[in-house]
């Protein structure tokens, strides 16, 4: 009777803990980009070939029906470096719940000015884009490098803004440190 009761209560701490979660919406997509045509990386200062996949997470508000975070990361990649033939790496993860990120993913071609390299066209995310940015939440992208000949470049942002019941600010920190060749 005891294990009856006991399987009983863990359904019931399983439902509550999902019914909320449930009623949120999050979509994934994965987005290709195939760079046959070489690029050039600023900061490693060297040109590029292959192709890559970012896979994007993002959560839909309830009430708004529009993007209120956002998760991305690279999950495969196949480029090399044009001039020596060395493999190319790249390791990129953030979260962004500000919408500091969310234009310039929606417009991944034309913010890079590459034009039909992305496998989605730009306004990928109209449906889904909140009219304006939020005032406050995180952005952090502490993980995004390149690494070529054993080099390694990084490039890390992070920016943290909150207010406490009453509207006022209470952290208002951000960071952003570049490691490229000078």
């Amino acid at each position: 009777m005891k294990t009856l009761k006991l399987f009983i209560a863990g359904l019931v701490v399983v439902f509550i803990a999902t019914s909320n979660s449930a009623s949120a919406q999050t979509i994934q997509h994965n987005v290709n980009a195939d760079f046959q045509e070489a690029i050039y990386i600023p900061c490693a200062d060297v040109w590029i070939q292959g192709t890559l996949t970012f896979h994007f997470t993002y959560n839909l508000n309830k009430k708004t029906g529009k993007i209120d975070r956002m998760h991305w990361n690279v999950i495969h990649q196949d480029l090399m470096e044009v001039e020596t033939g060395e493999k190319f790496i790249i390791i990129d993860t953030g979260n962004d719940n500000m919408g500091l990120n969310f234009a310039w993913f929606n417009n991944l071609n034309s913010s890079n000015g590459l034009v039909g390299v992305y496998d989605v066209e730009d306004g990928w995310l109209n449906e889904w884009m909140p009219e304006d940015i939020f005032d406050e939440g995180s952005y952090v992208e502490m993980a995004c490098k390149f690494i070529v000949g054993g080099e390694v470049y990084s490039i890390s942002v992070m920016v943290q803004i909150h207010k406490n019941a009453n509207g006022e600010v209470t952290v208002d920190n951000s960071k952003t440190i570049f490691k490229c060749i000078e």
